[in-house]
Formats: structure tokens, sequence, C-alpha cells
């Protein structure tokens, strides 16, 4: 797009829009837009319908802003499905679907990371991270449920301690 002028990058964008169903920039928000793009800075813009999100290294994310990314994710406990973003996964009895509180970590490698930490490295849009499935098993993050988002980026999952129980020996000790 960068070999675009500003007209056909209006067109262009407005185009994309409306296969979106969804209303043309104005010409002073579109101003604001390629000025934010010239930057290359990681920004988040917002109109009445959409949401302009882009990161440094990412390609510019048009979100509409009545996206199925931005509603909660559904869970059917009969099936133990979790749907979202037109997406859904089967999960086991023992994880209960959540969405992710500020701070919270997940164990990955032996080190506990910050689930936001993770989500910045993978790109992930910040108006659908707060939207983003989590897995929680004994009051911890288990998996984050990142295929749901994309089914091209594999889900995280955390590192599982196996715990030996106090009485267990040794067969012949």
């Amino acid at each position: 797009m960068n070999d675009l002028s500003q007209r056909e990058r209006k067109f262009f964008i407005d185009r994309y829009l409306r296969s979106l169903n969804l209303y043309p920039t104005t010409r002073n928000f579109f101003r604001d837009l390629t000025d934010l793009l010239q930057k290359e800075n990681s920004f988040s813009l917002e109109n009445k319908e959409t949401w302009f999100w882009k990161s440094t290294s990412s390609d510019l994310y048009l979100i509409p802003k009545n996206s199925p990314c931005l509603r909660e994710f559904r869970f059917e406990p009969k099936e133990m499905v979790l749907k979202w973003n037109g997406n859904q996964k089967k999960i086991p009895p023992d994880l209960i679907p959540d969405l992710c509180p500020a701070g919270a970590k997940i164990r990955k490698n032996g080190m506990s990371i910050e689930i936001s930490e993770i989500l910045r490295q993978k790109e992930i849009p910040v108006p659908v991270r707060k939207m983003l499935p989590i897995l929680r098993g004994e009051r911890k993050v288990d998996v984050i449920c990142l295929s749901l988002w994309d089914p091209k980026i594999g889900d995280i999952v955390a590192d599982r301690e196996v715990e030996i129980l106090p009485d267990f020996q040794e067969p012949g000790v």
C-alpha cells in the first residue's frame, strides 16, 4: 500500500470497508490515519464503526466494532465446546474458559510470563486482547486460546508440573 497515492489508498480502504458493510472514512479521519501510518509506530485509532490497529511490524487491522472477535466467547458445557470469533474448540473437562484479567501470567519454559506480553509479541490487536479466551485449571492459566483468533497460530499451553505423591515409592525400595 506504500506505493499507492493518497487518493488510491483512501479508495482501497473505503472499498474494503464497504465490503464489510461499513461506511467509508471521512477525509479528516483518513488524514489522521495516514499520518499515523507514516510515523511507522504502533497505534490504535477508531471511528464510529471500526477499530484501526497496527503494531510497528504488523499489517494494518481494520476491525468492525460488531466483529465476533470483540464479543465475549460462548461456552457450551454439555459438549465442552468453546466458541469465539467464528471458531470453536473442544476443551478438557478439568479446564474452565475465562477472560484474561489484567496482570495474569502463564508458566512457560519454567518462567512466569505476563499474558499481555505474549499477546503483544504475537501482535494480537489491542481491542481483541480483552476478549481472547483463556482456559484455567486449579486457579492458574493453562491455555491461551490463540487458535480461536487465528487458526494458523497455535495455542499457548502452560508448563505442567508433575507431582509425585509423598507416599509414592519406587518398586523394590
